[in-house]
């Protein structure tokens, strides 16, 4: 046997390396979004009413975000329909004050725009919250929390926004 050989370190494959630096990230990103979900925007509004249970209603702006057990959406009313929506939720528990929780999470998103200090109206029914600066009466923005509709009785480890 010759000495050099066997006195020669072991090297790792270059292409061992490579696999391992290109694919742990691939395989963690995969593993966080088997973990955390992955968000779903851009709802119908029937479904948004749906989840906020209450009768449709003519918008003229929607946005939504469901992500795990979290639903939040921002509505503008057309201003014909105001009143019927008004007394859509006038059953819910009516509240004045500024944005509190779930309100007042950071989504992160352009339109969740919740001015923190402003005033506004609250209406609270279960697991969904209303919440409408005085400043614009036809501006609402909702959070339902809970489990979401079609969902069966499986428990599920509950995912934190905040």
């Amino acid at each position: 046997m010759n000495k050099r050989e066997t006195s020669k370190p072991k090297t790792t494959s270059w292409m061992l390396v490579v696999a391992m630096l290109v694919g742990f990230p691939f395989l963690g990103a995969l593993a966080m979004r088997l973990w955390l979900g992955v968000p779903t925007e851009y709802h119908e509004n029937d479904q948004i009413f749906s989840r906020l249970e209450v009768p449709a209603t003519r918008l003229s702006e929607a946005e939504s975000l469901q992500f795990g057990k979290m639903f939040f959406c921002r509505l503008r009313v057309e201003q014909e329909s105001l009143d019927e929506f008004l007394a859509s939720i006038d059953s819910f528990e009516q509240s004045e004050g500024k944005p509190e929780t779930p309100i007042s999470f950071d989504l992160e998103r352009a339109w969740w725009d919740v001015e923190r200090g402003a005033e506004g109206r609250y209406w609270k029914r279960d697991t969904v919250v209303l919440w409408s600066p005085q400043k614009d009466s036809r501006l609402f923005y909702g959070v339902v929390s809970g489990q979401a509709p079609g969902e069966g009785d499986e428990v599920e480890a509950t995912k934190s926004l905040e």
